[in-house]
């Protein structure tokens, strides 16, 4: 940018962006985020139940956050938002209807598959480095 037959200058302009990806790449592109934190530049991949974890504090951050806004509305130290109120009732009306009984016998299950899974994955991984070091003798 400049002036014809003058000194030339350079101009930055702050652009707004906007990450667009499917449900399945959110794992890459939490990875990718938590590089740019990192000192060095590299992190390790987490295991099943951290990404569990993880993706479960998350939730429970939300909802106290829902819950706090919620309270002050009723309270009346925060005006009511409608547009707040329909997203949270859509919200609520999406979560399938549940008795904890059934809920708990569901995530134990799950809970256990990921267990099963992780074992059977260590044992692979157990055999082929027995498997290569008798290859080796």
């Amino acid at each position: 940018m400049g002036v014809p037959e003058e000194t030339m200058g350079v101009m930055f302009t702050p652009l707004t962006m906007k990450y667009a990806y499917y449900d399945m790449e959110l794992i890459g592109v939490d990875l990718i985020m938590k590089t740019c934190f990192s000192p060095n530049r590299m992190i390790s991949l987490s295991s099943d139940l951290e990404q569990v974890g993880a993706a479960s504090g998350r939730i429970q951050d939300t909802l106290s956050t829902m819950l706090q806004y919620a309270e002050d509305v009723l309270s009346g130290k925060v005006a009511a938002d409608n547009t707040a109120g329909h997203f949270l009732m859509d919200l609520i009306n999406q979560v399938p209807k549940i008795f904890l009984e059934n809920f708990e016998t569901m995530l134990n299950s799950s809970i256990n598959d990921l267990l099963m899974m992780t074992y059977l994955e260590n044992l692979t991984q157990s055999q082929i480095v027995l498997s290569e070091k008798i290859l080796n003798l």
